[in-house]
């Protein structure tokens, strides 16, 4: 999932090729990359984890439930599953993973994560209006595909961006359906420049977010048409990066033509029902502004 990182020069690096999505998605889930146990333990609901790891998850529970004054929707998001996605993020060492998830309930409250979903979306929605960064349909397994097309980018930087980001996520979160915890995420640098490039210091605070605040999430990247400088970045981090998490990372050559090997890879990976036709898929969806958000998108820990 987003969890992880590389060094810091790994990050100015990214930054000076001006290839930030892609890299902070990538360095976000380079570390701590953990393989699903085989070894599924009795009475663990179908959580796919061994014996030893359903004793830390009791053990992590118990800390958990010792944290004063947390809120009803506080706990609704801190389920099992929630739990052993940050166990896993730090290799079910409960100290580590409980100072994790410390640290994530407070980021929450301080940004303000249900309000974004739950208040007033007309930043939200300007930020949309191009079609930059957005959900829809889901993947073979079950996983939100997460659209990005940075040369899209529309607004200033700032933090309208970042809530913005925040907002794509957990409505990636909130369609999720039971016992599916991962994203598909789809980069399209088609037209990518440094003039569409966030600054490194708004590149820093997404990186924290994706690596800190949802780990385990990351499904699979495909990146698309990604451009000569990101080869040389990739270069760099792919040594810090685990065999796990590389797996999941495919890069694509657009047009995806039917019975090449790429298009059997995509249709292995994610299958193409949903996918987007400019992405090798059968969906041949035009995104509205209007109708992305004719919907309210609420988030589980606050449904009634």
């Amino acid at each position: 999932g987003f969890e992880g990182g590389c060094a810091s020069g790994t990050r100015k690096m990214a930054s000076s090729a001006g290839v930030d999505i892609a890299t902070t998605a990538i360095a976000a889930d380079a570390n701590n990359a953990s393989a699903p146990s085989t070894d599924v333990a009795r009475g663990s609901e179908g959580l796919n984890i061994d014996a030893t790891q359903s004793d830390a998850l009791q053990k992590f529970r118990a800390m958990i439930d010792s944290i004063p004054d947390l809120t009803e929707a506080e706990r609704k998001w801190l389920d099992d599953r929630c739990l052993l996605r940050y166990l896993r993020a730090r290799d079910f060492k409960l100290e580590k993973a409980f100072a994790m998830i410390s640290a994530t309930l407070k980021w929450r409250k301080e940004f303000g994560v249900v309000d974004v979903m739950m208040g007033d979306l007309a930043s939200v929605k300007k930020e949309s209006e191009s079609g930059k960064m957005y959900v829809r349909g889901k993947d073979k397994h079950g996983r939100p595909i997460l659209y990005m097309k940075p040369r899209l980018q529309n607004t200033k930087q700032g933090a309208e961006q970042i809530r913005h980001l925040v907002y794509t996520l957990e409505r990636c979160v909130s369609i999720m359906d039971p016992g599916v915890e991962k994203l598909a995420l789809v980069i399209d640098f088609k037209g990518f420049s440094m003039f569409n490039s966030p600054s490194f210091a708004q590149q820093k605070e997404t990186l924290t977010i994706l690596q800190d605040h949802y780990p385990e999430r990351l499904g699979v990247a495909l990146c698309y048409d990604a451009p000569s400088l990101f080869w040389g970045v990739y270069k760099v981090i792919k040594p810090f990066i685990d065999p796990v998490t590389a797996e999941k990372i495919q890069f694509v050559k657009n047009p995806v033509k039917q019975g090449t090997p790429t298009y059997e890879t995509l249709t292995e990976l994610v299958g193409l029902d949903q996918l987007e036709t400019g992405y090798g898929g059968k969906n041949s969806y035009s995104y509205s502004n209007d109708d992305y958000f004719q919907e309210r998108i609420v988030p589980p820990c606050v449904r009634d």
